[in-house]
């Protein structure tokens, strides 16, 4: 029996197995890479993550804008109301109805003076 050879001189046999290896390694990187992808749950785990956090730091800005920019008297009537709203809960719908109508109230006020 006689063994086939390239053109190089070298069996098929020996080249086939290289070949072989070569694309076992290449399937190997593939499926890792791949796999990482397709981990969903990680990766919406972590942007989900990432979102809460950005969430969170935008609030707090905003609280604070807010606080800063709020006049005293709205700070006072708003205290008042959280008050009120601990000892009774239909008098703290109304408390911040009217709470509310005094800061647009001002907000308007102020940008027509500003005009």
């Amino acid at each position: 029996m006689t063994k086939k050879t390239s053109q190089s001189g070298t069996p098929y046999a020996d080249e086939l197995r290289e070949q072989v290896q070569h694309t076992r390694e290449e399937l190997g990187e593939t499926v890792a890479q791949l796999a990482a992808k397709a981990d969903l749950k990680k990766r919406a785990h972590g942007t989900l993550e990432a979102a809460g956090t950005a969430a969170h730091e935008t609030a707090a800005h905003t609280v604070q804008i807010v606080h800063d920019h709020t006049p005293q008297p709205v700070q006072d009537a708003a205290a008042k109301v959280v008050q009120t709203g601990r000892r009774n809960k239909p008098a703290a719908a109304i408390a911040a109805v009217v709470a509310t109508l005094a800061a647009v109230t001002t907000a308007v006020l102020r940008r027509r003076k500003a005009s």
